[in-house]
């Protein structure tokens, strides 16, 4: 796999292919039933439970946007506390919501990242996991603006970070889900400069798991944000 650095302005130029598309949802059940994904589901309770302990968290909702099938759900579950899934395709929310058993405390919606505050409320738990790489920097600019004006609390997001000096992009990756999507992964220093700019960086740190990547220039790695 071949990669390349770039800048916002490079991303900016690509033609848009947005990962988990409705043409190819039929693919992508890929969150259940899967060791891989059963190992990082463990990691990531684990890493969450520390937080939540650390900081003191009384959260009772995880808001989770880019949330694709559901996968995230079970996080919420186990943490005993209530979830809302957010995500842009409609047939990825139809998938969802089959997979999942009728629970009252679970709920899904269809509806753009760009639209996430208009359903926080303060105290909730957002979690955003491996969505930031498919926007560009003014993108998140302006959902990050608009996060902190209507939410006080904590944010918990997992991304892959380039470990070269650089930002790293990678043309028509493809998942193995039968869709081809354009993606960037940015340096540590981008995004602390993205987040440091609206929230307080309580934390960061790498993901130690052991899923399997070709992306050997880049890594795993979670950020706390709080807005107070």
């Amino acid at each position: 796999m071949k990669y390349t650095t770039c800048n916002d302005e490079d991303v900016s130029k690509l033609e848009v292919k947005p990962f988990y598309d409705d043409s190819s949802v039929n693919s992508l059940n890929i969150h259940f039933n899967n060791t891989e994904i059963e190992e990082r589901e463990n990691n990531e309770f684990a890493i969450l439970k520390k937080i939540f302990n650390s900081y003191d968290i009384k959260a009772s909702r995880i808001i989770n946007p880019g949330c694709g099938t559901g996968y995230a759900c079970s996080l919420a579950t186990r943490l005993n506390l209530n979830y809302v899934g957010i995500d842009f395709s409609s047939q990825q929310i139809a998938l969802a919501n089959s997979l999942v058993n009728k629970n009252e405390r679970i709920k899904f919606i269809n509806d753009n990242f760009l639209n996430i505050s208009n359903y926080l409320k303060n105290g909730d738990f957002v979690l955003i996991q491996f969505l930031l790489q498919f926007f560009l920097d003014k993108e998140l600019d302006l959902i990050f603006k608009k996060i902190s004006k209507n939410y006080k609390g904590y944010l918990f997001i997992e991304e892959g970070v380039s470990t070269l000096k650089n930002r790293i992009i990678i043309k028509d990756h493809d998942m193995k889900t039968g869709h081809f999507y354009n993606t960037q992964y940015r340096t540590i220093h981008d995004f602390l400069e993205i987040f440091s700019k609206y929230f307080f960086v309580l934390e960061y740190d790498f993901i130690l798991q052991n899923i399997k990547t070709e992306r050997i220039d880049t890594k795993y790695m979670y950020f706390v944000l709080k807005n107070f």
